[in-house]
């Protein structure tokens, strides 16, 4: 499940996944702000939060306090927005 605002933008990717809790998603713009979102499979938002990717593009999540299923990290920057589902073990 992926959405890209401007297909001139790279996409991110998070590994792994499925994952315990500790997520690193790459593919980011290095240095720039991205609003995360993780809404459940019912559509309940978890969490939002504001981020700033390193200068590798990346960043780490951890959501090891989540309980175990199907979630979706929507990825909000100025230029692009993506959603990829994730699996929670």
């Amino acid at each position: 499940m992926r959405s890209n605002g401007s297909s001139s933008q790279s996409h991110a990717y998070l590994y792994p996944n499925p994952s315990d809790g500790q997520l690193t998603l790459f593919g980011l713009e290095p240095g720039c702000n991205y609003t995360i979102s993780i809404v459940n499979n019912l559509g309940a938002r978890m969490t939002q939060d504001v981020i700033k990717a390193n200068l590798c593009g990346e960043t780490t999540l951890d959501l090891t306090q989540f309980t175990k299923g199907i979630y979706i990290i929507h990825i909000v920057s100025s230029t692009t927005s993506e959603a990829i589902k994730f699996i929670k073990r």
